[in-house]
């Protein structure tokens, strides 16, 4: 709409008129500026941090209570063999066995941590906008006019116009 009425201005303030009609006209270029909108993009970015892993080892050596269970169930185990005095010595022998077993059992401990790098992606969208097109300003014989345009233009530029002189 802008465009029709610059133009019907030009054809207004045509003042020379040549075998077709129109004339050509030089006009200056005044003012530039840039219209944008908005375009989303996504993006994506790596980070990476450090941090500690642990270190697992496997150790040999039962708790207390590692040790006092081992006695109590092999005990309990020992005493269902044997009759009468061999059934006290059943009962001894199977909670010296369990509080072995509790006393050498394999327990797995942390036993230190090391420094790794950790790494992910992350994405995220991102407004980069853009230029979606130019309001021009420029000068012909003593008259501003305005204009929306895709072209870009730089300041000062001497352009062509066609004139109507209808």
């Amino acid at each position: 709409m802008k465009i029709i009425a610059t133009l019907s201005a030009l054809v207004l303030s045509a003042s020379i008129a040549n075998a077709d009609g129109y004339s050509n006209d030089y006009a200056v270029i005044t003012s530039i500026q840039p219209v944008y909108v908005n375009r989303f993009v996504d993006k994506y970015e790596r980070r990476c941090s450090n941090v500690e892993v642990p270190i697992y080892g496997t150790v040999r050596g039962g708790s207390t209570g590692d040790v006092l269970a081992g006695v109590i169930i092999g005990g309990a185990i020992g005493n269902q063999f044997g009759n009468g005095d061999g059934k006290d010595a059943m009962t001894i022998l199977g909670a010296i066995v369990g509080a072995n077993q509790g006393a050498n059992t394999k327990h797995t401990v942390v036993t230190g941590y090391s420094i790794e790098e950790r790494c992910e992606n992350i994405q995220y969208t991102a407004n980069e906008p853009i230029i979606s097109y130019y309001n021009i300003q420029y000068t012909l014989d003593g008259m501003t006019y305005y204009q929306e345009t895709t072209r870009r233009y730089e300041l000062g530029q001497r352009v062509k116009v066609k004139v109507s002189l209808h």
